[in-house]
């Protein structure tokens, strides 16, 4: 269903440190899911109402960590 994988897909951003269920939802909005996300630059997702500086580092990270894994 639609509802599960969109928990699915919001748990897998809720593995990043510093960032739990609220930060996912307003990365996901942000960004319209995670594919555009994972392509971000830390300064886009920076940029994003209640995302620290960190967070966008963290996010940039795990992305190019599974990048490297696939």
């Amino acid at each position: 269903s639609e509802a599960k994988r969109k928990t699915l897909r919001r748990s897998s951003l809720c593995d990043i440190k510093g960032i739990g269920e609220r930060k996912a939802k307003i990365l996901l909005t942000a960004f319209g899911g995670v594919g555009k996300l994972s392509v971000a630059s830390a300064e886009d997702i920076a940029s994003v109402k209640g995302i620290t500086r960190t967070d966008a580092e963290n996010i940039v990270k795990h992305f190019e960590a599974k990048a490297k894994k696939s």
